[in-house]
């Protein structure tokens, strides 16, 4: 990626996973420029296949809720709506602030440090850069492994019946859509609409997760940052007098930084706080209804849905985690201030420690809708709420089939 060549390759690493994800939707971040005409082609052509799939996935979730089918119907039917609609949230968020989230990786790729620092600051930052690749490989590898596995496992077992154990199968497609037609009526149109249905639910994937990839990896340099800074706020040495210039413009450097940090996590939050609703909103339900399909399915199907379960439990946690870092180590930066030794120095330099403390007594936050603060208290109160909601749906099952 030629766009990331000018920044330090520790920085720009966990950045391109985030444009391959989105490249694969047509997104790029970084180009603003006339495309040619194959691009626009095939962005016309994925648009239209998407829609479509869209429209179908809709229909088909109206026709259940319609028709007043039993809750097994809406747990089959409601959690792949409500992905495809945040994949299409994401998307069109992302092509809103391309520009602010260029500016957010330009700025923080010129204020990365890989020189000057101390031992323990470099131990510092190798910690959260493997703890950020850790947490992109888990989470890529285990949302794509578990879609590809949701998606193969009805054509395995059709063709597995058919043409190994000699049944007669029902041709099953992996997503429950409606066409004006009926994909099993004959091989041919069957072998046709399962390959397009996973073309178009994997452009939702994609886009949901590259998304979340780029506010996660934001957000953890962002943490590392901070995490610098603190330690840079211990080594300035106190000034006595204001007449020292070299001691005011050390910490008149350090207020700089700290503002802009703090500038460049409000503009992340700014960007990403509607999604972060939509995500934490759905999310309990997705998760509750995957949850009641586990409990009432058999054999592959439980396999399926627990990987489901899993894998919508695992963003959340990564995104509740990681603000709860930056808002640990934004606060931090005030810990570090009244550590240092700002009683030997000066008025000028007491009175900068003064303002640097207040300011981080307000910690840095991803939030929801700029109201609630995003923590891990957030992520136990999704695992709450989804549990109300599954015991809720089961309650429900469970009733209808007494009556």
């Amino acid at each position: 990626m030629e766009y990331m060549k000018d920044y330090p390759s520790e920085f720009a690493k966990p950045l391109e996973i985030c444009f391959q994800l989105l490249e694969r939707c047509n997104i790029d971040i970084f180009d603003d420029d006339i495309t040619p005409l194959k691009k626009y082609l095939q962005y016309l052509v994925m648009i239209l296949c998407v829609t479509v799939h869209y429209v179908s996935l809709a229909m088909f979730t109206v026709n259940v809720i319609m028709e007043s089918r039993e809750v097994i119907d809406f747990s089959a039917t409601v959690p792949f709506i409500m992905v495809a609609s945040q994949g299409i949230f994401k998307v069109v968020i992302i092509l809103l602030n391309k520009k602010e989230i260029r500016g957010i990786i330009v700025q923080l790729g010129s204020i990365w440090r890989v020189a000057g620092l101390t031992r323990e600051q470099i131990e510092k930052k190798n910690a959260d850069l493997k703890r950020l690749k850790f947490c992109q490989q888990v989470y890529y590898h285990s949302a794509i492994t578990s879609s590809w596995i949701y998606s193969l496992l009805p054509l395995t077992e059709v063709v597995v019946r058919t043409f190994v154990l000699r049944q007669d199968a029902e041709l099953t497609l992996p997503y429950p859509c409606k066409y004006p037609f009926d994909p099993s009526q004959s091989w041919f149109i069957y072998c046709l609409v399962y390959p397009f249905e996973m073309y178009c639910m994997f452009r939702f994937i994609y886009a949901y997760l590259g998304a979340e990839f780029v506010m996660e990896a934001l957000c953890s340099h962002l943490v590392t940052e901070f995490r610098l800074l603190r330690e840079d706020l211990m080594l300035i040495k106190p000034v006595p007098n204001k007449r020292s210039s070299e001691g005011i413009d050390e910490i008149g450097e350090f207020v700089k930084k700290h503002q802009k940090l703090t500038l460049l996590s409000k503009q992340l939050d700014d960007i990403y706080n509607k999604v972060n609703f939509i995500v934490l909103l759905f999310a309990t339900v997705i998760i509750g209804f995957f949850a009641f399909a586990v409990k009432v399915s058999h054999g592959y199907k439980m396999l399926v849905n627990s990987l489901a379960v899993y894998g919508m439990l695992l963003p959340v946690f990564i995104m509740c985690y990681y603000s709860q870092l930056l808002a640990v180590e934004s606060a931090g930066i005030a810990v570090s201030a009244y550590n240092s030794p700002w009683y030997k120095g000066g008025t000028h330099h007491q009175k900068s420690i003064y303002f640097i403390i207040k300011r981080a007594q307000l910690p840095c936050y991803l939030t929801s809708l700029k109201y609630s603060p995003i923590t891990l208290k957030t992520f136990s109160k999704v695992l709450s709420t989804t549990w109300s909601y599954f015991s809720l749906v089961t309650r429900v099952y469970e009733h209808g089939n007494e009556g």
